[in-house]
């Protein structure tokens, strides 16, 4: 009896890249499954300031008023990225946006040409 090989899924077609030059996570193309262990690796304030503009806000809102939009935007994707990637293991990085941060003392300038957060 032969050793069954590890599962396989359809190769994805190679997606375009944005207008911007990069492949986002749900474009990548599907890696092979296999028995190594596999860490999907995630910009979290990326996937919540995507999702938070994605879907209407008056859409997604508690009784309150709450906006509940980028809790469920992140959640689909990251739904989405395990069904599509199956990854054995996730990181969800955050990255703070007050003085706190080394790269702000060891750099002065960093994030110093970003624009503002759209206001809503």
């Amino acid at each position: 009896m032969q050793p069954s090989s590890p599962a396989r899924r359809p190769a994805a077609k190679a997606a375009a890249p944005a207008a911007g030059g990069s492949v986002s996570a749900t474009e990548a193309p599907v890696i092979p499954i296999t028995d190594q262990p596999r860490l999907l690796v995630l910009d979290g304030h990326s996937m919540a300031f995507r999702a938070f503009f994605a879907l209407p806000a008056d859409k997604f809102s508690t009784s309150n008023g709450q906006h509940t939009n980028a809790i469920h935007g992140f959640t689909s994707m990251l739904i989405n990225l395990i069904k599509e990637q199956q990854p054995t293991h996730i990181a969800v990085a955050f990255d703070v946006s007050d003085e706190s941060t080394h790269r702000k003392t060891e750099y002065s300038e960093y994030k110093g040409g970003r624009n503002e957060t759209p206001a809503r």
